[in-house]
């Protein structure tokens, strides 16, 4: 089984970027998805459907006590209408769909049908307003985990699609269920509604090692708030920082540096790049403490360079190691201080005490 931390970790950041106030979890089972939302500090809303019974049970268990988690004993799909629902004997495998069978092959036992239950089918677009429209503003995320019928979700959501602010849902390269659409069709299908693919993580594999099923997450670029989601690419940094050392640091002048050995820079129209810390040219690794960064600092001081620029990989030394960051402020003075770099020059023994000048915000 595929680890779960990869789609984890990419949720995070979605979420930090979209800020979602309700999370619609369809196809809930007994609240998995919830509780890891919880469990990584989601506060907001959850509205979670579940249409199998005892499934459903477990999941009102799960959300008892939390106030902002809401749960619905129905389906979702294209439009109202009842319909029978096969139980597999692992619950989270219940479909509208027959299981194929490659499904039997692969996932002996756990695929057989126990029963099935005839439930309620709604739709999104029927249920926005008269179920949920107190539960959230106008940021929505859609997680659909509904075996085989997420697609079917979809088409029921035409209405209020311009409300979700990204998607999560499985896409299938070898079907478990009969009549599933494949990953391209799901993919495309998706991109049509104006959403755009952020990510695809593992789910499951078979017996040969071969993708069944992955986990698809999208963001809407039609959103109305998608511009306040935009953050500067490593390039858009890199051509900044470019920019900037240019034009604080004097032509044919050497300079410290410091980016982890990440950026690749080692001449700036001219200007000589020194890798902090370094020996004999080359690359020499993170100090050990801020003790060994002054030390380093004041060698390559006396070997004559007056410039030292951070990269925003490496903001995090100057609370790595506090010893740097005060030697920094006590005898270099900052000339650009922005969120792509921070670039000191060494000030002179007899102008040190003297008010610096002002800097650029960062």
């Amino acid at each position: 089984m595929e680890s779960e931390e990869p789609v984890q970790e990419h949720l995070a950041e979605l979420f930090a970027r979209t800020r979602p106030e309700c999370v619609l979890d369809v196809g809930a089972n007994t609240g998995q998805y919830g509780m890891l939302l919880r469990a990584h500090g989601y506060q907001g809303w959850i509205a979670s459907f579940e249409p199998v019974a005892g499934a459903f049970e477990q999941l009102t268990e799960a959300a008892g006590g939390d106030r902002r988690w809401r749960v619905f004993p129905f389906a979702l799909g294209a439009r109202g209408e009842r319909r029978q629902i096969a139980v597999a004997e692992v619950s989270q495998l219940s479909s509208f769909r027959t299981f194929s069978d490659y499904a039997s092959t692969e996932f002996p036992g756990a695929s057989d049908v126990t029963h099935t239950e005839e439930v309620d089918i709604r739709a999104l677009n029927d249920v926005w307003n008269e179920s949920l429209g107190h539960l959230w503003g106008t940021r929505v995320f859609l997680k659909l985990d509904t075996q085989g019928w997420d697609l079917e979700v979809l088409k029921g959501a035409h209405e209020v699609l311009e409300r979700l602010v990204g998607l999560q849902l499985e896409a299938s390269l070898t079907p478990l269920y009969e009549s599933v659409p494949t990953f391209a069709q799901t993919v495309e299908y998706v991109a049509g509604l104006g959403f755009d693919l952020t990510g695809v993580f593992p789910v499951n594999r078979d017996s040969l090692f071969r993708l069944i099923e992955v986990d698809c997450v999208f963001i809407n670029t039609h959103h109305p708030d998608v511009e306040t989601w935009r953050e500067d690419t490593w390039a858009m940094l890199s051509d900044r920082l470019r920019d900037e050392l240019a034009g604080v640091i004097p032509p044919a002048a050497r300079f410290l540096l410091i980016d982890d050995n990440t950026l690749g820079i080692d001449e700036l129209s001219g200007r000589g790049a020194i890798p902090f810390l370094e020996r004999d040219g080359e690359y020499y690794g993170a100090p050990e403490d801020g003790t060994q960064a002054v030390e380093e600092l004041a060698r390559q001081t006396s070997a004559g360079v007056r410039h030292l620029a951070i990269a925003w990989p490496s903001f995090w030394w100057l609370e790595e190691y506090p010893e740097l960051a005060r030697h920094l402020e006590d005898c270099w003075r900052r000339v650009a201080a922005t969120d792509a770099a921070i670039v000191y020059v060494l000030v002179p023994e007899d102008a040190r005490g003297e008010a610096p000048p002002a800097t650029s915000g960062v």
